[in-house]
C-alpha cells in the first residue's frame, strides 16, 4: 500500500507541475527575462528548482510638438486706412517662439524692403489707395503676413504758364505688357502724357500693376514731373482695356461703356473708352482713349463704325473743349492712298466720319461742333507710317480745332526696342497747349514762340536720339535734316500746318473767308494784301512754295518774324503776310 501511496503522490506532483508552472512561467516570462536551473532529488524522489529573476525596465522619452505657430504680426505706423503723403515709416512687429529669420514689405505686390521698417517716398506713386503686405519668417520656416491699405494723396506743382511743347503719345503695349520691353519704349520716348492700350489687368487688386508701372517710370524720370495714372477698371481679358499716365494733373476720369448712336440708340462698344480731363495751363484737354473692335470682315467693320459713331456724339456733347482722341483705331485713313495705302483690310468707315464731314458716305456720322485732324498724317505727307506691321497704319492721334496751328512733330515707331515691345508700333506728337486756343491771328502772334518742324528720315526702325528729342522740347533744332535752307531764305524753325479746307464753305481763294475764320474784319486781308504787294514782291525770304493741298502755313523769316502763308488758288501761288502787320489793320 506504500507504494501504491507514493505513486498517487507522485502523480499528483505531476499535475501540479503541467498545470501551475507553464502557467507561473508566462507570466513570469510576460515581465521578466529569467534563469531556472533544476536539480533532482534521488532519495526523496522529488524535484527543486533554483531559479535567478533578471528585470530589465524600458523609459520612453516623448518628442516635442514640432513648431507650426505664425510668428505674430503688430502694426506700429500707419494706420490702416489712412490718407498719407511725403515720406512716411512702415513699421511693423512680429513675435515669435523661435527667432525671426527675414522679412519683408510689399506694395502693390511689389518688394520695397527686406526689413520690419521702410521710409516710404509717395511722391514717386500714384495718387490713389496702394496694398501693402508685410512678412516676417520664423526658424521653422512659419510665415505671418499683415496686410492693409493706405491712400496716398500728393499734390504736384506743375507751372501754370509752360510755353514748350509737350509729347503726346499712344502705344498699344500688347496684352497687359506681356513683353517688358515695352517700358523700354516709353522710356525711350519719355512722352508727357501717353494713353496705353490693351492694358488688361492694370486694375487687378487695387490697380496694383498701374501702380507699379507708375513708380516704376517715376523712379527712372526722376527730373521729370511724375506721372499719375488711371485705368479702366473691371476689365476681364488681357487684350482690352486703356490707361493713361499724364504728368499734368488729371482732374476728372471716366469710363464709357456704351454710346448713343444719331437714332438715341444705346450702343455698348467692344472695349470701353476713356475720357480723362487733364489740366495743361490752366486749359483742360479731354483725353480720350479707343480701342475700336478689331479683325476684319463686314460684321467688324460695322462695330467700329457704331463705337466711333457713338464717341462723336460723345464729343460732341462736350461743347467746344479741347480734345485729343489716341488709341487703337483699328481702321484706316482715307488720306492713305497710293503710295501710302494699307496691306490690311479693314476699311474707312470710322476715319472718313472723323475727317471727312463732306464724303458722301459717312459725312452724316460726322461731328457737328469740331473739326478734326490728323497729326501724323498732317505732318508726315509722305511716311506710311505704318503702326501695325504688314497690315498698315491703325493707331492715331487725333486733334479737334482747338489744337490749330499747335502741332509741331509727330513720329512713329523709331526707337530701338520697338518691335521687341509689342505687336503694334507707338505714335508721338509733339503739341503746344496754350492758355486760349489759335482762334484768332491775335492769340496765334502773342503766343507763337519758336519751334520746330524736324521728321527724323531714315531707316522705319531707326535708333532714337536723345539729343533731337530734347531739342524738339527746347525749341531748337539739333541738326536740321530738311536738307538746304530754302533758297528765299526761309529759316524752318516753324511750321505750323492748318488744314482749312473742312472749316471753310468757300475755296480757299476767298481771301475774305479765310479772314473770317480767323476771326479778323471781312475786309482785313485783302487790304493788308494791296498795302504789302510791293514789298512781297521785292523782300528776300516772305515767299513760300505753293503746297500740293489747302492749308495756311506759319513760319518766322530770317528777321524772326512770324508770315502767315495764305493758299491762292486762283493765282497758284501763296501770299505771305507778316502777322505783325495784320495786328496794326
Amino acid at each position: 500500500m506504500p507504494r501504491i501511496e507514493g505513486s498517487q503522490s507522485l502523480i499528483a506532483l505531476l499535475l501540479v507541475l503541467v498545470i501551475v508552472v507553464p502557467t507561473a512561467y508566462f507570466v513570469v516570462s510576460s515581465f521578466s527575462s529569467t534563469t531556472t536551473t533544476t536539480t533532482e532529488d534521488t532519495t526523496t524522489g522529488t524535484t527543486s528548482s533554483n531559479s535567478t529573476t533578471t528585470t530589465t525596465t524600458t523609459t520612453t522619452t516623448t518628442a516635442p510638438e514640432p513648431d507650426t505657430d505664425h510668428p505674430i504680426m503688430e502694426l506700429v505706423t500707419p494706420r490702416d486706412g489712412d490718407t498719407v503723403s511725403g515720406v512716411v515709416n512702415i513699421t511693423f512687429t512680429a513675435t515669435d517662439e523661435s527667432n525671426i529669420t527675414s522679412y519683408t514689405i510689399e506694395i502693390d505686390l511689389y518688394v520695397r524692403a527686406n526689413t520690419n521698417s521702410l521710409l516710404w517716398n509717395t511722391s514717386l506713386e500714384n495718387n490713389g489707395r496702394h496694398r501693402i503686405t508685410c512678412t516676417a519668417t520664423d526658424a521653422a520656416g512659419n510665415t505671418g503676413y499683415l496686410t492693409f491699405k493706405l491712400t496716398v494723396s500728393n499734390d504736384h506743382p506743375v507751372p501754370e504758364n509752360i510755353t514748350e511743347p509737350i509729347k503726346i503719345m499712344t502705344y498699344n503695349i500688347w496684352e497687359s505688357g506681356r513683353n517688358a520691353y515695352w517700358k523700354q519704349v516709353v522710356r525711350d520716348e519719355n512722352p508727357d502724357v501717353m494713353v496705353l492700350v490693351e492694358t488688361g489687368n492694370f486694375d487687378d487688386k487695387d490697380n496694383a500693376l498701374l501702380n507699379r508701372i507708375v513708380y516704376e517710370f517715376n523712379s527712372y524720370f526722376k527730373n521729370e514731373l511724375p506721372y499719375q495714372g488711371k485705368t479702366a477698371q473691371k476689365v476681364y481679358y488681357a487684350t482690352t482695356g486703356e490707361a493713361i499716365l499724364s504728368r499734368f494733373p488729371i482732374t476728372s476720369f471716366k469710363q464709357i461703356p456704351k454710346v448713343t448712336l444719331d437714332s438715341g440708340e444705346d450702343y455698348w462698344v467692344t472695349h470701353d473708352f476713356i475720357d480723362a480731363v487733364v489740366r495743361i495751363n490752366r486749359t483742360d484737354v479731354h483725353v480720350i482713349g479707343a480701342h475700336l473692335k478689331a479683325m476684319s470682315g463686314e460684321t467688324n467693320e460695322w462695330r467700329r463704325e457704331r463705337e466711333t459713331e457713338g464717341i462723336i456724339n460723345y464729343m460732341d456733347k462736350l461743347g467746344n473743349v479741347a480734345i485729343i482722341y489716341a488709341g487703337d483705331l483699328n481702321s484706316f485713313s482715307p488720306d492713305d492712298v497710293g503710295d501710302l495705302a494699307p496691306e490690311g483690310d479693314l476699311g474707312y468707315g470710322p476715319l472718313t466720319m472723323l475727317l471727312r464731314p463732306d464724303d458722301p458716305t459717312y459725312g452724316n456720322y460726322s461731328s457737328k461742333v469740331h473739326n478734326f485732324t490728323d497729326v501724323f498724317r498732317t505732318l508726315n505727307p509722305d511716311d506710311p507710317g505704318y503702326t501695325y506691321p504688314g497690315l498698315g497704319r491703325i493707331d492715331y492721334i487725333i486733334v479737334n480745332q482747338y489744337f490749330t496751328g499747335m502741332l509741331i512733330n509727330s513720329t512713329c515707331g523709331d526707337t530701338p526696342d520697338v518691335e521687341k515691345g509689342s505687336d503694334h508700333l507707338d505714335v508721338d506728337a509733339f503739341i503746344r497747349v496754350l492758355q486760349e486756343p489759335l482762334n484768332s491771328t491775335a492769340a496765334l502772334f502773342r503766343h507763337s514762340g519758336p519751334g520746330l518742324s524736324l521728321r527724323q528720315k531714315g531707316d522705319a526702325k531707326r535708333g532714337h536720339l536723345p539729343e533731337k528729342k530734347d531739342a524738339m522740347r527746347n525749341g531748337t533744332p539739333a541738326q536740321p535734316d530738311k536738307g538746304p535752307l530754302p533758297a528765299r531764305g526761309l529759316v524752318p524753325l516753324e511750321k505750323r500746318s492748318v488744314d482749312l479746307s473742312r472749316t471753310m464753305e468757300q475755296p480757299l481763294g476767298e481771301l475774305s473767308t479765310f479772314a473770317q475764320d480767323l476771326q479778323l474784319v471781312t475786309t482785313a486781308i485783302p487790304a493788308a494784301v494791296a498795302a504789302q504787294k510791293a514789298r512781297l514782291d521785292d523782300a528776300p525770304g516772305l515767299t513760300l512754295r505753293s503746297p500740293a493741298c489747302n492749308h495756311a502755313d506759319v513760319r518766322r523769316d530770317r528777321h524772326d518774324q512770324l508770315l502767315l502763308g495764305i493758299v491762292d488758288h486762283k493765282k497758284d501761288s501763296i501770299i505771305a503776310l507778316p502777322l505783325g502787320r495784320l495786328l496794326e489793320l
